[in-house]
């Protein structure tokens, strides 16, 4: 009769190690719970990286050239007007060497950052439309950055046309 008693203390105690293996090796951590790492497991790290703050810009930093790339008289001297309402510094204005430009374009050197251009770019959507891309900039000039006005100007609407329009209706 011992080795009964001898035999149930061994199965009982083979049935209790077995469930304390698996409830090791099913372990799943609990919110707020400590954390429980196996020898020989790397945990898995969660990386932070931080938002990044908006560059300041300055639309004064670079001198800008404007070209009329467009062929109609005035565009270069209106789009100098308009970049200067917008905080940009426009040197000077001239004709491009051709009027086939359709789109505005950009032309800027490798020391122009992204962010200005970038800038640049969103104020002269306002009233252009503008090549997605920036060119490199390799004609001679003095400023940093040489715009080239091309034929697609965006249609203004004036606050007297809106109320006339407002009124037709």
């Amino acid at each position: 009769m011992i080795w009964k008693i001898g035999i149930a203390i061994i199965l009982v105690g083979l049935v209790a190690g077995g469930g304390y293996l698996y409830y090791q090796t099913t372990l799943v951590q609990k919110p707020g719970g400590p954390a429980i790492v196996k020898e020989g497991v790397t945990p898995a790290v969660e990386e932070v990286t931080p938002t990044p703050t908006p560059e300041e810009v300055d639309p004064a930093e670079y001198d800008i050239e404007v070209q009329n790339g467009s062929g109609t008289a005035g565009v270069a001297g209106t789009a100098q007007a308009f970049l200067d309402e917008e905080g940009f510094t426009v040197v000077s204005t001239a004709n491009a060497e051709n009027y086939d430009y359709t789109d505005t374009v950009i032309y800027a050197g490798d020391t122009v950052s992204k962010a200005w251009l970038s800038k640049l770019s969103e104020a002269l959507q306002k009233k252009y439309e503008v090549q997605s891309s920036v060119e490199t900039l390799d004609m001679e000039t003095d400023a940093d950055v040489v715009v080239v006005v091309g034929k697609s100007i965006l249609e203004e609407v004036s606050d007297t046309d809106s109320e006339a329009t407002e009124e037709a209706q």
